[in-house]
């Protein structure tokens, strides 16, 4: 009875740690993932960023540099970039497991909302996100660039996240968690949901 009972709470146990660490590699449809400036983007922000993501995902992640700006998808009269133009030119990865994060110095929007952080295609395998709105000086504090990347990590995985085909987390301080403003990107502390450490 004792051994019956054993591996049940094994088996239980195995289908917990599935749904709160749902990424494993290939099974989970990522294995690498390209970071691609889209404009000027700091060089170390780029580095950093990376490093940070290969500790968060436990994969190869690689930069893109120096590809074409984004000035198709500029609004004059918001003074802003279109984030779902953007997502429309930028090609479809051709191997279904990496997934693709376009990076910008531009603030975006998409229709209907004010300003986005970023925003994906799923089916697509691709995202894009802002680091405008990400910067403490934008909101007039003097630059803290450890919260910046802190931010910029939160914003890249959450993306992602969805790439990978997780959905929304009713969880305040998780990653998948909605957020509509910095203080909210800011409350997030967990990355359970796609941690692999």
């Amino acid at each position: 009875m004792k051994s019956k009972l054993s591996i049940l709470v094994l088996f239980v146990l195995a289908g917990v740690l599935a749904l709160v660490n749902p990424v494993k590699g290939e099974s989970n449809n990522i294995s690498n993932i390209e970071l691609v400036e889209l404009g000027d983007i700091d060089d170390q922000v780029l580095f950093d960023l990376r490093e940070r993501l290969e500790k968060l995902f436990g994969i190869s992640v690689s930069i893109i540099t120096h590809m074409p700006d984004t000035d198709y998808a500029y609004d004059g009269n918001r003074n802003q970039y279109d984030s779902m133009a953007i997502l429309s030119k930028m090609p479809k990865p051709d191997d279904k497991n990496l997934k693709i994060v376009g990076i910008t110095d531009h603030d975006l929007y998409a229709p209907g909302r004010k300003f986005v952080f970023g925003e994906n295609d799923a089916a697509k395998g691709v995202c894009v996100i802002s680091l405008a709105r990400l910067h403490q000086s934008y909101y007039g504090f003097p630059e803290d660039r450890a919260l910046f990347l802190e931010r910029a990590l939160k914003e890249v995985a959450h993306e992602v996240g969805h790439l990978i085909g997780l959905s929304y987390s009713p969880e305040a301080d998780n990653v998948m968690h909605p957020y509509e403003n910095i203080e909210e990107i800011d409350c997030i502390n967990n990355y359970y949901c796609i941690d692999k450490k």
